[in-house]
């Protein structure tokens, strides 16, 4: 029987021999990162679980191409978003963030009050994708960039345009 380490990397190599049960500990370590990024793009429910359940597949049918096994997270969290931004842009509609208050804690990304789920469905979904992966999943700005196969002069585009939209959207009107 094999025995499953602790790390990414260990386990990648593992799943690269053909381990299942490394498979397993992958997929049981990363769903929730994979699921919270694809509800953090798509907001909504039902599609988050495929375009997570998709993306997953598809690093594990991958995994062999993956060369950094300690990698795997950030390499997986490209395929996710790229898996739901393809999504986005198959239905074209705007889906609702307003229900990430009925999930059960730590499902969903905090959405603290109707006001930002509005601003944040607001938002493009290339947009939405980069405060996603920095403020809610705790990626720094160099790993966004990786993450979404751009440089990163245009992450901090697209984050400076975002908050600037958002800032716009919140914005209370002062009454005298």
């Amino acid at each position: 029987m094999t025995v499953i380490t602790d790390t990414d990397a260990d386990l990648v190599r593992e799943a690269q021999a053909g381990s299942r049960p490394a498979m397993e500990a992958l997929f049981e370590r990363h769903w929730p990162r994979a699921w919270r990024a694809a509800y953090g793009v798509l907001g909504d429910r039902q599609r988050a679980d495929d375009a997570a359940q998709a993306a997953m597949v598809r690093a594990l049918e991958r995994i062999g191409s993956l060369r950094d096994g300690g990698a795997f997270g950030a390499w997986l969290m490209r395929i996710v978003v790229r898996e739901a931004l393809d999504g986005r842009r198959r239905t074209r509609r705007e889906a609702p963030l307003d229900d990430a208050a009925s999930l059960p804690a730590g499902d969903a990304p905090e959405v603290p009050d109707p006001a930002l789920a509005r601003a944040l469905r607001a938002l493009g979904p290339d947009r939405r994708a980069v405060v996603v992966l920095h403020f809610w999943l705790g990626h720094p700005l160099p790993e966004v960039a990786e993450i979404l196969g751009v440089p990163q002069g245009t992450v901090h585009s697209r984050l400076s345009r975002a908050l600037t939209q958002l800032r716009t959207h919140l914005e209370v009107p002062h009454g005298n």
